[in-house]
């Protein structure tokens, strides 16, 4: 979705980025920058090496942690986008909060779709999670909740799509709240 908008000269803000697909990808279609913000130090890792392999390594800043607990330090940026982030988190109200924040233009993001298979499989994958000792744990937020949440924060949906498992979406600011 993010690829059909005028991208050119923009700023991301890549919340758990993972391995910096979605960054690398709109490097390509005119992104200036990307703060790239994940958990993980190996998924930072691999994300340096391709941004290396592809030429812009220095157009993306790196910074590991909880983006909730970063937020304070981290500027603006025109697109932020979180790609299967909401349900890694407990405090989605707050996780929305603090994200949508940061986005002066457009706001994406993707959550597993409310039906009874994902219930099933984030159930069974907490289960394994526990008996493994994790700490980790999956989260299935209402997706009308965290819509309202992105909404009133002064935006508007711009386009909705979904796959088997996943809802995604992009909204456009229209004003702070």
């Amino acid at each position: 979705m993010l690829q059909h908008e005028d991208l050119r000269g923009g700023e991301l803000l890549d919340i758990g980025g993972g391995i910096g697909a979605i960054q690398h990808s709109l490097m390509e279609h005119g992104l200036s920058h990307a703060v790239h913000v994940d958990a993980s130090t190996a998924y930072l890792a691999a994300s340096k090496d391709e941004a290396a392999r592809r030429g812009h390594r220095d157009r993306v800043v790196y910074a590991h942690g909880d983006f909730v607990q970063l937020s304070a330090d981290l500027h603006d940026a025109d697109f932020v986008t979180l790609d299967r982030v909401v349900c890694c988190y407990p405090d989605m109200p707050r996780l929305i909060a603090a994200s949508t924040s940061k986005a002066r233009q457009l706001y994406g993001l993707s959550y597993p779709r409310e039906r009874t298979a994902t219930r099933a499989g984030l159930a069974l994958g907490n289960l394994y999670f526990r008996l493994r000792g994790s700490d980790f744990r999956s989260y299935l937020h209402s997706p009308a909740a965290i819509t309202s949440e992105i909404l009133q924060r002064g935006f508007e949906l711009v386009a909705r799509d979904h796959t088997l498992l996943w809802e995604v979406a992009l909204y456009r600011r229209t004003a702070r709240a």
